[in-house]
């Protein structure tokens, strides 16, 4: 590492965009609480919708190890009541519903988020209090739904156009589906055939249905001769078991891919729900990916 020696005889970090560079206390303590952060307190996120934040599963497939979110309160935000603070360095924070919970459709509950709660105030000095490294997400299906205090605050807006699924293998998948809709109604047709084994009464028929009730009863018999239906029987089971191979391959493959999500953010509320193609020309748009 490029250190260089200060005029206290302290070391510093050259990291090249620090003026005199990086104190190297500074560097310990950042990296004691990235380790405290990592091995003592593993969880990240804190959200009111149940989260797996990490899932670790052994060689037969079995839950090895199961982390979920920590559990979200409004309360907590509430910084003018007298609330434990749960959020620590590099959290994320999701609160779904936020249209219910800070909704715009009540005059007594916009009185209590702008001046009885310091709900407003959490997320005027949101920075100050949970740090540059931390995140605040906020959910709802419609961003004027909230009351204006605090979708006003908010420091960006994300909209979700849709989404696709990416790297699962299509057109082999596909091709499994095909091979397994054959296998069916190949199965059909044997469990068709099997009938044949079991001999139809003659008894009360019209003549013309009982001679081919008795050439049917005839040819069954002589499909018994030759283990016709001991040898279906067997491509039954073999179909089957194939179908059920299939079917988990055909799982496996889709499960390894992702979702891609079609997603712009943007400055300004009024443009939320805009698809732009071409940000730098349209004042307010961050990205879109």
């Amino acid at each position: 590492m490029n250190y260089i020696k200060s005029k206290e005889d302290l070391k510093t970090y050259n990291d090249g965009l620090t003026p005199g560079g990086v104190p190297f206390l500074d560097m310990l303590l950042e990296y004691f609480i990235y380790y405290i952060r990592y091995v003592h307190i593993p969880n990240y996120i804190l959200s009111n919708q149940p989260i797996i934040e990490h899932l670790e599963l052994d060689k037969n497939n079995k839950i090895n190890k199961l982390l979920m979110s920590k559990k979200f309160k409004q309360k907590i935000i509430r910084v003018k009541e007298d609330h434990s603070f749960p959020v620590t360095h590099s959290m994320i924070v999701i609160e779904t519903e936020t249209a219910i919970l800070n909704g715009n459709v009540d005059k007594a509950q916009e009185v209590y988020v702008n001046s009885v709660s310091g709900i407003r105030e959490f997320f005027t000095l949101i920075r100050h209090l949970l740090g540059e490294e931390s995140y605040y997400y906020t959910i709802t299906q419609d961003p004027f739904r909230p009351v204006k205090a605090v979708r006003e605050l908010q420091l960006c807006y994300m909209h979700v156009f849709g989404s696709s699924t990416r790297c699962t293998s299509p057109s082999i998948r596909k091709i499994i589906n095909i091979y397994i809709k054959i296998l069916k109604i190949s199965n059909a047709l044997q469990i068709n055939l099997q009938q044949l084994e079991n001999p139809i009464e003659v008894k009360d028929l019209k003549s013309i249905k009982k001679a081919l009730v008795k050439s049917r009863n005839w040819f069954g018999q002589q499909l018994i001769k030759i283990k016709i239906y001991k040898l279906s029987k067997k491509i039954v089971f073999k179909n089957k078991r194939t179908i059920s191979n299939g079917r988990a391959l055909h799982d496996r493959l889709f499960n390894k891919g992702y979702l891609e999500f079609q997603i712009c953010v943007y400055r300004s509320l009024k443009y939320v729900g805009r698809r732009v193609l071409f940000s730098g020309l349209f004042e307010g748009v961050l990205i879109e990916k």
